[in-house]
């Protein structure tokens, strides 16, 4: 047990490792008894080549729970010199360290360790903890697969300032454009009209509505075009305080049944995000339940209430309670792009206010005057 492997620990206090040789197994059990931190004081100011026939002993101290440690027997050393090491590396990723992983690759050009094939196993499990990583493998990715999709011809001063535009996006804005821009591509004309504050329109496969999007003064704008009837459920929950996505105006279509009904970006969905503080999961959810206890007693139908349609933004916490004392409507709050934060990995409880909405209204409908 771990008392047990203090205890066996004391005994190998101030042996040098050519000492302990015989002793590998004994000190991989362990680190995987709850002493890997205390193992890890053996390879304090060790060089790599002293420790090449400690990598097994290594990897168990990782999976002990102490990758960073291990990680900082690889500070400042190069690529070129960590290159016997991607099993560790890849084990420190996930086990706790890949921002420190992340910080070997701080200064490398990341496409062409890519089109090289190097480190591709490392760089490939980043994509997935790091939102920094995944931001550029994300970018790699769009790359690829819409370099063929083209449905204006484009120049190469055009595709340079799509890159930047995607560059300068946050996280969670880049996979909305990812997922509203599939069908016809990053590259072309048109997306650039959307970075550069125009409107178009990018109508997305959905069963009873259209979405246009245009981003001006930061601000991602989504315009449904939707049923009346569905609408007026989406505003009047909107006037009630509701959090829903905020409605700046509607504009229904005289002699017609539909409604454009103009928001703007949210977040991302609850089903998209990875909650790492139990503290925050309860609240969101309880938030989310809240939203739906209230639908229910005012006898509103959402259509699809799923975890896809209810989306998370973290509000500066000051602004927020200045704001409410002013008009108790969340969905009054005026957007400001210092104020609102949608990158939930950077959630500070003192500092935020997270904000569950649903969104998503094509399918509503209201079986009492609400």
């Amino acid at each position: 047990n771990e008392n047990t492997a203090k205890e066996v620990m004391e005994l190998f206090k101030g042996k040098q490792l050519d000492q302990l040789e015989d002793w590998k197994g004994v000190l991989q059990r362990c680190a995987s008894w709850g002493v890997a931190k205390q193992v890890m004081k053996l390879f304090e100011d060790k060089s790599l080549e002293e420790l090449e026939d400690w990598k097994n002993l290594l990897q168990s101290c990782v999976l002990g729970g102490a990758a960073k440690q291990v990680m900082k027997l690889f500070k400042d050393k190069s690529l070129d010199q960590l290159e016997d090491w991607e099993g560790v590396l890849q084990r420190c990723i996930s086990w706790g360290a890949a921002k420190q992983v992340m910080e070997l690759f701080k200064d490398q050009d990341l496409q062409f360790l890519i089109d090289e094939k190097k480190w591709l196993s490392v760089l490939e499990r980043l994509k997935y903890k790091v939102l920094k990583a995944e931001k550029a493998f994300i970018i790699k990715d769009i790359k690829e697969e819409h370099k063929n999709i083209f449905k204006e011809e484009i120049n190469q001063e055009e595709i340079k300032q799509i890159e930047q535009y995607l560059n300068q996006l946050e996280f969670p804005e880049l996979l909305f454009f990812d997922l509203v821009l599939k069908k016809q591509g990053f590259f072309n004309k048109r997306t650039l009209d959307i970075f550069s504050g125009k409107r178009f329109a990018v109508q997305i496969e959905k069963t009873n509505s259209e979405l246009y999007i245009f981003k001006k003064n930061n601000c991602i704008y989504i315009v449904n075009e939707i049923n009346r009837d569905s609408a007026e459920v989406w505003e009047k929950l909107h006037e009630q305080g509701i959090p829903v996505a905020p409605i700046y105006k509607t504009d229904f279509k005289k002699a017609q049944k539909k409604a454009r009904v103009f928001s703007r970006f949210c977040g991302l969905a609850l089903k998209n995000i990875a909650l790492k503080e139990e503290g925050l999961k309860e609240n969101l959810e309880a938030q989310k339940k809240e939203i739906l206890n209230q639908l229910e007693k005012l006898k509103v139908i959402h259509g699809h209430p799923h975890d896809g349609n209810f989306v998370v933004e973290l509000i500066d916490k000051k602004y927020y309670e200045e704001m409410m004392k002013k008009d108790k409507n969340v969905n009054k709050i005026p957007w400001k792009k210092d104020k609102f934060e949608y990158d939930i990995e950077k959630y500070d409880e003192q500092k935020h206010k997270p904000v569950v909405r649903l969104i998503d209204f094509d399918e509503a409908e209201a079986y009492l005057e609400i």
